[in-house]
């Protein structure tokens, strides 16, 4: 399994969301019941670069279109709690903020 590419860290702030999907159904009466959907949660985490550097966004580009679809580890920057992730999206987009900065957000969701 790859790792995440050493690049700048990511600013902040930095999302991250703890995804616990729910069965739920409605009665004529007004009661709802709920479960779990399923036996565990996963981890969601969005990451934002305000002014990330030419050469770290071509790292981070090569990086995220040679593991399309693929689980790689990426290690949280506060934590250091290393987490099996993929990149949810199917695009890099990214924003140029100046001639050689761009501001970048991905979201890598735990498998």
């Amino acid at each position: 399994m790859s790792a995440f590419p050493t690049i700048q860290i990511p600013d902040y702030p930095m999302g991250e969301d703890t995804y616990v999907p729910q069965v739920r159904t409605e009665f004529d009466a007004g009661y709802v019941q709920s479960k779990a959907r399923f036996t565990r949660s996963r981890k969601v985490f969005t990451l934002n670069w305000k002014a990330m550097t030419a050469a770290n966004f071509a790292t981070l580009d090569a990086f995220l279109v040679a593991n399309a679809g693929i689980a790689f580890t990426w290690t949280h920057p506060l934590t250091a709690v290393a987490y099996s992730v993929r990149h949810r999206d199917d695009s890099l987009k990214s924003q140029i903020v100046r001639r050689d900065r761009r501001q970048i957000s991905i979201v890598l969701e735990e498998v």
